[in-house]
């Protein structure tokens, strides 16, 4: 008799663990991470309560590197193709319509970060005499030496004479 009592408690205490993490799950409310592998891109991103936070978005990467913006680029195309997919299924099982909603969000409102870090471009002879001569014009303005004035004068003219 003991060990029936023992044995449906420790039954009763299982099912209602499990309920209980059922109910947790459905409202999502601890926070939980992702992982995706999508077009060869590895995605980790975070979610509670069916929301998934920007900044938690790719952010196995440094901000603003290379990586980090494919990451992101490649997480807002998975967010936006997962949320037409499961648009398209009629099924409400498994939390089905929340995620739908949460990704369906996430295509909304997640904005892929776009740096691009390149060398600048060399300078023409145009613009490099324009910043002589607003360079001499500054300086000339804080100075009273004629040898100043004379050098941004030409350089100056110099300027205006090929740009025109």
């Amino acid at each position: 008799m003991i060990i029936a009592l023992i044995l449906s408690t420790s039954i009763i205490g299982s099912i209602g663990n499990f309920i209980a993490q059922d109910i947790t799950d459905s409202m999502d409310t601890s926070l939980k991470s992702e992982y995706v592998k999508y077009h060869d891109q590895e995605i980790v991103y975070q979610h509670q309560m069916w929301r998934i936070p920007n900044q938690s978005v790719c952010s196995n990467f440094e901000a603003y590197s290379p990586a980090f913006t494919k990451c992101t680029v490649v997480a807002s195309q998975y967010f936006s193709e997962t949320c037409k997919a499961l648009s398209e299924t009629n099924t409400t099982s498994n939390n089905i319509p929340q995620i739908r909603s949460m990704m369906c969000a996430a295509s909304v409102n997640f904005k892929p970060t776009i740096a691009e870090i390149s060398s600048s471009k060399a300078k023409s002879g145009l613009e490099k005499l324009e910043q002589e001569c607003n360079l001499l014009i500054m300086q000339a303005s804080f100075s009273d030496e004629t040898a100043i004035e004379k050098q941004r004068d030409s350089v100056c003219a110099k300027y205006n004479a090929a740009a025109q």
